[in-house]
Order: C-alpha cells, then structure tokens, then sequence
C-alpha cells in the first residue's frame, strides 16, 4: 500500500514489469513530435531503456535527438531519481549550450526540484518546469 494505491508488487519492482509501460499516448505526444530539439530524462531503470525505445516507436514516436537519459542503476549513482534528472538536465544543457528549455513530468515534486537547480546553476537558461498529467 502507498497512499490510496495499492500495489501488487513492491513499487520499485512494479517499473521493471511490461504492465508499468504506456498503453496509449498522450495529448503531450503531439506536441513531442514537433518539436526539433529534445530528449528524454526517465525516472525508468536503465535495465528498460529497450523497452522504453519499443514504446516510443510502438507509438510512432521518434528517438530524441539529443538522447534517452535512464535512470542508472546503484552502483552507478546514489543520487534519487529528482537529483539525478537535475544533474542530468543541467549536463545537457551546458553541453547543448541551449538558453530556453521546457521540462515534464507527471511528479510535482521532481518539477520543483529540477526548475530550483536548474535556476540555481544555469540563471541565464529559460527553463520552465511543467507538471503533466
């Protein structure tokens, strides 16, 4: 049990099943496909990151152009999944040296956190944080 959800499974093992991935798109999958520059930061285990790939053609969507970013596994970080697509989208965007960028995510919490380091280490990016549902 976790909050009002009741799980079947342990939460942490329920994002390494095929039931955890998308059956349908979403009206936000419009918008991915015009925009140009984009990529994809996942709080999904890098063990997935096949799977994450067979969604998003299963669903005509292309591969983002500047990379599918997992989730690395313990040995690799120990940072939490909000810390970890902080670091992960202040690195790309030094290294893409874009000024304006958007982020989404469906975790109110995860919005925050990436929008506070990314204005704390990057104050000259326009950055926008959206919280999807």
């Amino acid at each position: 049990r976790k909050g009002l959800r009741v799980y079947m499974v342990t939460p942490n093992v329920y994002h390494f099943l095929d039931i955890s991935l998308p059956t349908k798109v979403k009206e936000l999958s419009e918008m991915y496909k015009k925009v140009q520059n984009k990529a994809i930061v996942t709080g999904r285990m890098v063990d997935l990151e096949e799977k994450v790939k067979e969604s998003l053609t299963k669903f005509g969507l292309e591969l983002p152009n500047h990379g599918l970013f997992c989730y690395p596994s313990k040995e690799q970080t120990s940072d939490r999944v909000a810390e970890w697509k902080s670091k992960t989208i202040v690195k790309l965007l030094k290294e893409t040296g874009f000024l304006k960028a958007k982020f989404y995510d469906d975790k109110p919490k995860w919005v925050k956190k990436v929008r506070e380091l990314v204005a704390k280490e990057l104050p000259l990016v326009e950055f926008e944080g959206i919280r999807v549902h």
